[in-house]
């Protein structure tokens, strides 16, 4: 899908100085993260947005992330693994957490909408993170004045899978017909990468393994967005529970030809 990261050509600026004579020193590029469920994406917004100035992501912006992540970490730690929603109200009790299209429920400031990130706009961003199809790539960064270096995360097709069926409560059962069960795990994520759409003079594609080199990750971004004066420590927040390995028929031994044709559907 793209070099390494570690490679050492690299579209972007490898100093640790981010000023000049006092003055902020401009990256060479924009750099964007393919955020696909259970690969860690949410952590990483998390930390640069808290540490990292102009980070934009569908899960916080840095101009207001530390103040979101203060509020947050004051409240009681809720039992189960869902999604906040952000639930606001007027001052006669009536819900005001619609989009103005009225389609989908304004998010709290840890889950923008596609609709507001543009609203907002990228021009200001050095980081830009999104769940979203292919296509929002290009469509944003055609005509960038930088280009944009778009980190893939790469994982285990069948780890990743797992993960995914565990997010959506669905139980992989091995079966020998398995395309209905393995579309409700993955629905919508295979559509977020794909090379033809991402193959523009304006995007460079680069790899790296996740969530195993997560800290890796934030390091190699740490050289290359500025810091915010204040840092913090970010509270990883889980998303589903914890899965049972143990009961996966897909994680047991054996069986390499079936695991083969599952990894093959999902790669295809």
């Amino acid at each position: 899908n793209g070099p390494p990261l570690n490679q050492p050509k690299s579209y972007g600026n490898n100093s640790d100085s981010k000023t000049i004579g006092g003055k902020l020193k401009q990256n060479n590029v924009v750099y964007g993260l393919l955020h696909f469920a259970k690969t860690g994406g949410t952590t990483i917004n998390g930390e640069l947005a808290l540490n990292y100035e102009r980070v934009c992501g569908n899960k916080g912006f840095s101009h207001d992330f530390s103040a979101n992540d203060f509020r947050i970490n004051r409240k009681p730690k809720r039992t189960n693994a869902t999604r906040m929603l952000y639930n606001m109200k007027d001052e006669s009790g009536t819900s005001i957490n619609k989009s103005p299209n009225q389609i989908q429920p304004i998010h709290n400031h840890f889950n923008f909408l596609n609709y507001y990130m543009r609203e907002i706009g990228f021009q200001n961003c050095d980081y830009v993170i999104n769940e979203i199809g292919a296509k929002f790539w290009p469509v944003i960064f055609h005509g960038y004045p930088r280009p944009l270096e778009l980190h893939v995360p790469c994982k285990d097709p069948l780890d990743l899978l797992l993960s995914n069926c565990n997010h959506r409560s669905v139980k992989f059962t091995c079966q020998s017909d398995f395309k209905e069960e393995l579309d409700k795990c993955i629905d919508g994520e295979d559509h977020r990468f794909d090379l033809q759409i991402l193959s523009h003079p304006n995007i460079h594609l680069k790899c790296f393994r996740s969530p195993l080199k997560i800290d890796e990750y934030l390091n190699y971004m740490g050289e290359r967005l500025q810091k915010k004066e204040v840092q913090n420590k970010f509270t990883r927040r889980e998303t589903n529970i914890p899965r049972k390995k143990e009961e996966e028929c897909l994680s047991k031994p054996g069986n390499y030809s079936y695991k083969v044709q599952v990894a093959d559907y999902i790669m295809t």
